[in-house]
């Protein structure tokens, strides 16, 4: 976490000197005429999406939406080399200056996650990048100079000056630029169909924001290939100030998810006691998750049956409602997929890994080979029974009856490289944590067994300030990259569904050491 920190803070002041050298470069621009404005109109847009992206990557490092809210200031930065006096400078601004909305079309199809959902999409951005860049050729190659309607330096690229094959070219980017502007806006709106009312409050600020931001986009693509000016200056300015707005009303979704975390109960648990009753149990809850379809259920256990406030019989919701599908049954179901992964695929690993251990020794050691073979078959049998046990929905056996201590001195044992526990907490943590941090270790040694070419590691998990911190290290090779396989980015999904933070260092040489923070 230490390093994220620390390689925020550089790209924040990275942010800051490439600011003052765009307002360096526009100042001394020879050919352009209202500085000032430009500055004005350019600037705060990339620090506002810088700044509140590296809030969003430090709260989140998990979600890469922050990254991309980042990259998208510091590509918006590129276009000012526009204002250069040099040929080569200035050409670069001009082919590389729409570069941050292919950035911005990313981060838009990414949220809220950072991640794209489907190949199709992956395909797609990759399309808008090539053609954010392979669009502005003719510009920079067969734009006649008085197109720039400014005594601007000649652009390195340029072969001709012939404006009818300039605006063909012009007229061929610009329809396949709207196209898949449009296309993006499908995949926005098709996903705010499908979403629920709560999910589409939590998406209205930076989807609509987006939305706006794109539609005037397309306009000003059009307005500008007919030859309306005045229009695609005016839908400019427009888009600038939906620019501008884009970041912080994520900043404000992002801050009212926090809030609504960690003040709700709260809010609720004080006005509950100025107006006690069941009946206004359920509205506060509705006005605290604001959601007004909130019903409560309670389960009288003398009696095995649900009731509602007012003691009458509660019917929960069917196995084949559609609410109760897409939300009981889709996290069920991660969570059994995340627990199979994490903890019977792992012993599945450790196992293959041991017989080729043992399939190795069988010539030159029969005896050790023997015992690895033996040690093989414990491990089947425990595989067996732990998914025996998430084939009912729960958690390791050891882990469930005698807590995280236990469990993870079973996994020490059982490992093939030596596994010291520097640091147990007192006393039992929460399930949830329990479980989170047991498959980090489970994860990890794997990873040390299979990748780290380590002679031990050293696991520890304490308590401090509320909040279980997990480390587990090495003295191996290092150099492990979480992008190259789902393992991790499965543990950090966990950890980050319990509002915890997965850090990872790895520098190649120094061994790993991997770190999970979880408020318990």
């Amino acid at each position: 976490m230490l390093g994220l920190k620390r390689a925020l803070a550089a790209l924040a002041v990275a942010g800051l000197v490439a600011g003052a050298i765009a307002i360096a470069l526009t100042l001394s621009s020879d050919h352009e005429d209202q500085p000032v404005l430009a500055i004005v109109l350019g600037l705060p847009v990339a620090w506002s999406f810088i700044g509140t992206g590296l809030y969003a990557w430090w709260r989140r490092p998990a979600n890469r939406f922050g990254a991309l809210m980042t990259t998208v200031g510091f590509a918006s930065m590129i276009g000012v080399l526009f204002e250069s006096n040099e040929p080569l400078v200035f050409t670069i601004g001009i082919l590389f200056g729409s570069l941050y909305l292919a950035v911005f079309a990313h981060m838009m199809l990414a949220y809220p996650d950072g991640r794209l959902q489907t190949r199709a999409q992956a395909r797609l951005v990759a399309a808008i990048y090539a053609i954010s860049v392979i669009g502005l050729l003719p510009v920079v190659m067969l734009a006649p100079p008085e197109l720039f309607e400014c005594d601007c330096p000649e652009s390195v690229l340029r072969i001709s000056g012939d404006r009818t094959v300039y605006e063909v070219f012009d007229w061929m980017t610009t329809t396949v630029a709207v196209g898949m502007v449009a296309a993006v806006m499908v995949i926005l709106v098709r996903r705010w169909r499908a979403a629920t009312a709560p999910q589409r409050r939590a998406m209205a600020p930076v989807l609509w924001s987006g939305v706006v931001l794109l539609d005037l986009l397309a306009a000003s693509l059009i307005a500008d290939s007919i030859g309306i000016d005045p229009l695609s200056n005016v839908l400019g300015l427009l888009g600038s100030l939906a620019l501008f707005v884009l970041p912080w009303a994520f900043l404000f979704g992002l801050l009212r998810s926090r809030v609504s975390r960690s003040g709700a109960v709260a809010d609720v648990l004080l006005r509950i006691g100025e107006t006690p009753g069941t009946g206004r149990l359920r509205e506060l809850l509705a006005d605290a998750l604001g959601d007004r379809s909130v019903q409560l259920a309670y389960w009288l256990e003398d009696e095995g049956r649900w009731v509602d406030g007012d003691g009458h019989a509660a019917e929960l919701p069917r196995d084949d409602d559609p609410v109760s599908a897409s939300t009981a049954v889709e996290l069920e179901g991660r969570r059994l997929e995340r627990d199979l992964h994490d903890g019977a695929q792992q012993r599945l690993v450790s196992l293959s890994l041991t017989l080729r251990l043992a399939q190795a020794r069988v010539a030159t050691d029969p005896v050790a080979a023997g015992g690895l073979v033996a040690a093989a078959q414990e491990e089947l049998t425990l595989a067996l029974a732990e998914l025996r046990e998430l084939a009912r929905g729960i958690h390791p056996v050891v882990l469930s009856d005698r807590g995280l201590d236990a469990a993870l001195k079973a996994l020490a044992g059982r490992s093939p490289v030596p596994v010291t526990l520097a640091a147990m907490p007192d006393g039992r943590l929460p399930e949830a944590v329990e479980a989170a941090a047991y498959f980090v270790v489970a994860e990890a040694l794997t990873n040390v067994v299979k990748y780290a070419d380590a002679s031990q590691a050293t696991v520890s998990v304490t308590r401090h300030n509320g909040t279980a911190v997990v480390e587990v290290t090495d003295d191996g090779v290092g150099g492990a990259d979480p992008r190259l396989g789902t393992g991790l980015r499965g543990l950090a999904d966990r950890v980050a569904a319990l509002d915890g933070r997965l850090a990872l260092q790895s520098e190649p040489g120094r061994g790993t050491r991997l770190r999970a923070e979880i408020p318990a």
